[in-house]
This record gives C-alpha cells, structure tokens and sequence, in this order.
C-alpha cells in the first residue's frame, strides 16, 4: 500500500475528514501540501493527528520563506505536538540566495520543539539533496523521472554514509489522473513546478511524470520503473478544491492492482 497526498487549500475540515479516510482505507500515509500564506499546516497538521490512531502524516512541504523557522517552531510548541508518526516537511521556498542555511535552520527549530517528530527536506538539486542526506530524518521527491530519482537517491545515500548515518527515508510524489484531460492535468503539475517550458510540446511517454490511469495495474507498472522509495499517491481529480473527489479517487486506488 502507498500513502496518498491532496491539496492543502482543501483547508482544515477536508484534510481532517481525509486523514482518517485515508486511515480506514489502509494508505500507509497521508500527506497534504502548503501553498501560500493562508494556511495553518500545523494547526492542521495537529487536527488530523487528534483525528486519526496509526496512520503515519506528513506535511510536504512548509515554504520557510512564508513561514519562518522560529514561527514553525513556536507553532509545533503551542500544538504540543512530538509524535514520530508525524512528519513535518520543510522547503526553501522562493527565496534567491541562503537556501541551505534556511533549510538548516528550519530542520533545527523543528527538532528543538519536537524531538520526537521527524523532519524531512523538499529536495530536487545536489547540494540540497546532499544536505537532506547528512542532516534530515527523511527526504520528498517531486516531479522527478526515472533516472532522476535513482540520481536523488544515489546523493542522498552518498552524504549520509560520509557522516556516518543511516540513509534517511526518501518519499516522492507521484501523480496521478484518470479520465479526460488526464494528461493535461499532469503536464500542468508539471510546468508549475517548473519541469516542463510553459510553451513546449505537451509532454508524452517517458517525459510525463505521473501516470494515466487507463486500466488495473498502470501504477505498478509506471512504479516499477523507478528506484526502491517511499511513494505517496497524488490524485489529480478534475476539481482539486473538491472533497468528495478526492474521496473517490483514494477509495480508487486504494488496493492498486487488486
């Protein structure tokens, strides 16, 4: 079983109604995203772990431009939140320069306020990857192919073994979409996490990162092709704000290939 990831503009009530479906359907984890400002990915984050028992949860991931280490801290802090079930996800954002230390300082003010939570770094370049592997509980892969991933995960293993550590977990999204415009809605992920020109051919093949759901098993057969890591579903359903179709979609593939 994989985990399953939605949207986090759902907002608070969806994601917690989510959570503990995803629970009663078997997922392994449940992930939601933070984009813009007007979320409460703690607060959530805390909703939905009062709200479900085993079923690991993760944040994938908070921008620390938007909201700083010292305010992801504080957050953690007022929660009371410290279960190793919970995964908060930390990223560089928008910002230009002093990503690393950015990074640093945000996996330092979660494992101040809660030791027991495991951090993870939103990485895509080597010298972020190289910084997840030495320092972070778990790594989050996005919108990478094939090679790219065994590439990530290769870095990632490499600066973990020169400090001595373990290999931290490595998650990576992978989207998926059935119906019409299923690759358009994946090609459009694509070009807004900058994987794909805006202008260029519609991606096809091997290029599309994600898979369309077409029959029983197209999940396995596109996950069979990448490297050994943690995979978390991401429906793309045809109204990503609505609830009840992300409802569908996690019961769809909740038993992939059954």
């Amino acid at each position: 079983m994989f985990g399953i990831g939605v949207e986090g503009t759902l907002g608070e009530e969806a994601l917690v109604e989510l959570a503990g479906f995803a629970e009663s359907l078997g997922y392994t984890g449940f992930w939601f995203n933070v984009i813009g400002e007007d979320v409460d990915p703690i607060g959530w984050l805390a909703a939905a772990a009062a709200a479900t028992d085993d079923i690991e949860l993760g944040i994938g991931v908070i921008p620390l431009d938007l909201y700083p280490p010292t305010r992801v801290a504080a957050d953690l802090r007022a929660a009371e939140l410290d279960d190793p079930r919970l995964v908060v996800g930390v990223g560089s954002g928008q910002v230009r320069s002093g990503q690393l230390r950015l990074v640093r300082e945000g996996m330092r003010a979660v494992r101040a306020a809660a030791p027991r939570c495991r951090v993870a770094v939103g990485a895509r370049r080597e010298r972020m990857l190289a910084l997840a592997g030495a320092e972070s509980d778990a790594v989050l892969l996005s919108m990478m192919s094939a090679g790219g991933s065994r590439d990530a995960l290769a870095a990632v293993r490499m600066a973990a073994a020169e400090r001595g550590r373990s290999t931290p977990i490595v998650y990576s999204y992978h989207r998926i979409a059935e119906g019409p415009g299923a690759g358009a809605r994946i090609a459009a992920q694509m070009i807004s996490h900058g994987a794909w020109p805006e202008h260029g051919p519609a991606p096809d093949g091997e290029q599309l990162l994600g898979t369309i759901i077409e029959g029983t098993g197209d999940v396995e057969r596109d996950l069979a092709a990448m490297p050994n890591l943690e995979f978390v579903l991401r429906p793309l359903p045809d109204r990503d704000d609505d609830a009840a179709a992300y409802r569908a979609a996690m019961k769809s593939f909740a038993l992939p290939g059954e």
